[in-house]
This record gives structure tokens, sequence and C-alpha cells, in this order.
């Protein structure tokens, strides 16, 4: 379970990293469709495990949704200061929708590194606190 799991972890780090490379875009599109792909090793993955341990095959999805939770709240931690600053930039134009989207995009463009570093890095440590955590929470039935 822990092999294939870092492996998953960093195979998918690896893939998420080529996407912010400067290469053609088809690679990059390529990267990101075998990434979403690797949803499937995962689900067999924790079914697996579950199913070891004399569970539901289903119960897979718990730590998938608990890692999907953890990730957004994370990466949201790693953007919150772009968050503040794109708040403050558009605040001051409430009336024109035009200038505040304006602003608002003028502070993303400038921290849009920062948004694709968080997307990479914060996931990393959710799926680590996940596989570790969820897999020793999963007791063995000794038959």
């Amino acid at each position: 379970m822990m092999r294939g799991g870092l492996f998953l972890i960093g195979l998918g780090t690896l893939l998420k990293a080529v996407q912010l490379l400067d290469i053609p875009i088809v690679v990059q599109g390529l990267a990101g469709m075998v990434n979403i792909v690797l949803i499937v090793p995962w689900v067999f993955l924790w079914a697996k495990r579950f199913r070891g341990a004399g569970q539901s095959a289903l119960m897979a999805f718990i730590p998938i949704g608990a890692y999907i939770a953890l990730a957004s709240v994370l990466w949201l931690i790693g953007i919150w200061d772009v968050f503040l600053e794109t708040m403050q930039a558009g605040t001051p134009h409430q009336g024109d929708m035009t200038a505040m989207q304006e602003a608002v995009d003028a502070v993303m463009l400038a921290n849009v590194r920062k948004v694709e570093i968080a997307a990479l890095v914060m996931p990393i440590f959710a799926s680590l606190v996940i596989l570790f955590s969820a897999n020793k929470l999963i007791k063995v039935k000794r038959v």
C-alpha cells in the first residue's frame, strides 16, 4: 500500500510539474489527462487495502474524498495572501465592474506562478497525510 501510494504521489507530482514548464501545449495536455487518469489506480489501491481489512471496497471513496477536501483547504491556505490582495484590489472599484475586473485580473496575472506552485505543492502534503493516516486507521482483521 505504502509503496504504491508513494509511487502515485511521485508520478502525479511529476505530471503536474510538467504542466508548469514551457513545453508544447499538446504535451502539457497529455500530462494533464494522464494525471486525471491516476484517479483509477488510487481507487483500486484503496479498495484493495479496505478489502484486505475485511471491509467493503466502496470505503475507498472515504480517503479519496478526504484528500479532495484537505488538498482544497491546503491550497486555499497557500494562496490566501493572493486572495486578500485580489479582494483589496477590487474593493475600491465596487461600483464599476469593468474596473474591478481589470484590477483583479492584474493581481491574478502578477501572482499566477504562486498559484500554480501552491497547486503543485499543497496536494503533495494532503496526499501524504491521507496516505499515512488512513492506512494506519484501517485495521486488518486476522482470520
